[in-house]
């Protein structure tokens, strides 16, 4: 009996163990069973209806895997013909695509249909193939979730991977009458600096500024991030020190895990919790800022969601690399279920940060000291607010990559001017909640991780950042230009006499793609980028 093949499987979970490999700190397992269960099934049931037919299971196995094949390419190339024109004739056309799909399709099935060959032969060569292919997204995969279990195996993770060259935790003087203040780290994710909006978005956020500053907040107008990309700004922000500086070995600084894990046991969260604070984190639907272990972590109940739910996130990213990607070009002319079901992963990205706000004002009411860390993925897209907090219906694929999905500066513009008016709705009334609630004075910090889009604003406009405090002596121990490596610092040598040292204020442009190329931004003024924007309506 010949070996049954099965290459047709290897070559159908392929695609998905790469996607996934790919984004190992932001998809959970549970986000790709879905994926794995429908193209299983479609695979076996494509495969199953040609054996039917042509009686011959190697045949139909091998047109099997070229369907997958073609299936999943479609939505890779598509982007990059979507725009050529040839003789004047715009090739980059669905209705031609598919076309063009099909026909392949039909006269590789028909040549390897009216072929006299024993196909059962290259079942060694085509298994050999769907090894090669899966192997290496497996072996990524696999070591991940191994290095997660080392780390968490260990009070201070993976000493091999994650040792430091300073302490993770800073010595702390609570007050002498044992009153300790909640603090709240809270990150508004792309959220930038007020003159940028003004420059750039035409859109002044100065009366948001002065509701704060009303409360007591003091605002470095000139602040700049460290770090372009989140997990580096976040990993430098609650570290208070740059992940260069931390690394004993330099590919340290641009491992994504060890950043994961410096992000969430970091130093500041372990200073405080030292002192007798209680963590409280939120589902931010982002992995360096997902505090699992956290003393009390609202997440929202996943339920039977993956199953019956709208796509994820992974299920969106995977399908707009396929075939499937022609829905989403169809979102107006599809029945309400369907799209409400295609837009699962904007409407869940929305749900998630109404329940963070809406969970957020609760703190207050715990009776012991907290230290409470918000991240908050809006301004940055996708946009899912209107700026009175309406839902904003999808027009591009769900991503969390700012500088690839959209491909018009206006309609960056607008979408995030409306989220930006929205959260200055929102976190006025947030934060006055939380300063009335609070028997103690609240400290808390408001912060952009980076700015806007490269769509709308230089490389170092991006780094240009809202960055905010209340807390004592924030009027004396702010300065314009602080940045958030020095923001603890501020924080802790004013409420527990820690004689931190103030280090330089540095920004770093780097990007995911070239992560270990870290350049120091000039400084200088420049904000706006014009080469990306076309001409703007008035705002």
């Amino acid at each position: 009996m010949k070996k049954f093949p099965v290459y047709p499987i290897l070559l159908a979970v392929f695609p998905i163990l790469s996607l996934w490999a790919a984004n190992l700190l932001y998809v959970g397992v549970t986000a790709t069973y879905r994926s794995f269960l429908v193209i299983l099934l479609g695979t076996f049931l494509l495969w199953g209806i040609l054996a039917a037919v042509f009686r011959d299971v190697h045949k139909s196995a091998l047109i099997t895997s070229l369907a997958g094949v073609l299936f999943f390419s479609y939505g890779r190339l598509y982007p990059v013909i979507e725009d050529v024109s040839l003789l004047g004739f715009n090739i980059g056309r669905h209705r031609y695509l598919v076309l063009a799909f099909g026909v392949i399709l039909f006269l590789l099935a028909w040549r390897i249909v009216a072929s006299k060959k024993d196909f059962s032969k290259i079942n060694s060569l085509m298994l050999l193939v769907g090894v090669g292919l899966v192997a290496l997204p497996v072996f990524q995969i696999t070591s991940h979730y191994i290095r997660q279990a080392g780390f968490a195996a260990s009070q201070n993770g993976d000493q091999l991977t994650t040792q430091r060259t300073q302490p993770d935790v800073v010595t702390l003087t609570p007050p002498a009458d044992g009153v300790l203040p909640d603090i709240y780290y809270i990150i508004l994710d792309s959220y930038g600096r007020a003159d940028v909006l003004k420059d750039c978005f035409q859109y002044d956020i100065q009366p948001f500024l002065n509701g704060l500053e009303s409360e007591g907040f003091v605002t470095a107008e000139r602040s700049q991030t460290n770090f372009t990309i989140t997990d580096l700004s976040l990993t430098a922000s609650l570290n208070m020190d740059y992940p260069q500086a931390l690394a004993v070995k330099p590919a340290q600084a641009s491992d994504p895990a060890v950043l994961h894990e410096w992000a969430v046991h970091n130093t500041v969260r372990n200073s405080l919790e030292k002192i007798g604070y209680k963590t409280v984190a939120f589902d931010s639907g982002y992995g360096v800022s997902q505090w699992e272990d956290a003393d009390v972590y609202y997440v929202r109940s996943s339920g039977a969601r993956w199953l019956l739910g709208g796509i994820n996130p992974f299920e969106d990213m995977l399908l707009n690399t396929t075939l499937g990607t022609i829905v989403f070009q169809m979102d107006a002319r599809l029945p309400t279920a369907l799209r409400v079901f295609l837009d699962g992963a904007h409407l869940e990205h929305r749900q998630r940060m109404l329940d963070i706000m809406d969970n957020l004002v609760k703190v207050p009411d715990n009776p012991e000291p907290t230290f409470t860390f918000v991240h908050i993925l809006a301004p940055h897209n996708p946009f899912v607010f209107g700026p009175d907090g309406e839902y904003v219906s999808r027009n591009t694929p769900f991503t969390l990559n700012n500088d690839q999905d959209i491909k018009d500066g206006f309609v960056y513009i607008s979408g995030y001017t409306d989220q930006v008016i929205y959260l200055n709705k929102r976190f006025s009334e947030i934060i006055d909640e939380i300063i009335q609630k609070s028997d103690v004075p609240p400290v808390i910090i408001l912060q952009g991780d980076h700015g806007p889009s490269r769509w709308v604003t230089s490389t170092t406009g991006r780094s240009f950042i809202l960055n905010t405090y209340l807390f004592p002596g924030a009027d004396k121990l702010v300065y314009p230009t602080i940045s958030p490596v020095n923001s603890f610092r501020v924080v802790f040598n004013s409420l527990f006499n820690a004689n931190l040292p103030l280090l330089p204020d540095q920004t770093f442009f780097t990007t995911h793609s070239t992560i270990e190329q870290l350049q120091p931004v000039d400084g200088t003024e420049e904000k706006c980028n014009p080469a990306f924007l076309k001409p703007t309506k008035q705002q």
